[in-house]
């Protein structure tokens, strides 16, 4: 599979150029959480790609997340690199409680320890609770960004602005820099 990197729509798409064993890879990833997902653009799904337009790692098929059960991306063919992507989810206050298969745990108590057990979360297919593994573990040192949601019910939860909580309503996930103020969020005490 080969493609013209220059024809990557970025309205829809970003492009982040890194240098990695002296090789020029670019990090497609959507602009938005709102990016509709095609039969032709689903190959651009934090993919990437090399200098010449090849694949040189592609992800999953649908968007992921914890209540989501990943999916292997479907190719024709082996893949015989891995490179690093980039984080593009937010950060959560290291005070913020988990439920895991062994009891309640702060994120700082899974990432610290780099818990490898499960968490609750949503699955969005059956709109049911589940227990899902826990894909990676970060720890960001910034300290800028932050945002407090208080609930209706005076409960607050802190997270940084890039950090995307799901709108039952709108039925899609939003970044938290992005909210108005006046969405129902979905979380779970």
């Amino acid at each position: 599979m080969k493609i013209d990197l220059a024809k990557i729509n970025t309205e829809q798409f970003m492009v982040h150029q890194h240098i990695v064993d002296g090789e020029v890879l670019h990090l497609v990833q959507p602009q938005h959480i709102s990016a509709k997902w095609t039969q032709e653009n689903k190959i651009f799904r934090s993919s990437v790609w090399n200098n010449d337009g090849e694949l040189v790692s592609a992800s999953f098929p649908k968007f992921v997340n914890f209540g989501e059960a990943p999916e292997v991306f479907p190719l024709p063919y082996s893949l015989n690199k891995t490179t690093i992507v980039e984080k593009i989810d937010g950060c959560c206050d290291e005070n913020t409680m988990l439920s895991t298969t062994d009891g309640l745990m702060t994120i700082k108590e899974v990432c610290e320890s780099k818990y490898n057990g499960k968490v609750l979360a949503l699955d969005h297919n059956t709109n049911k609770e589940v227990m899902m593994k826990i894909l990676s573990h970060s720890i960001s040192q910034r300290k800028d960004n932050w945002y407090e949601l208080t609930m209706v019910n005076g409960a607050t939860i802190q997270l940084t602005g890039n950090h995307r909580v799901w709108l039952p309503e709108l039925q899609c996930y939003r970044r938290v820099d992005e909210l108005n103020g006046d969405e129902d969020v979905l979380l779970k005490k």
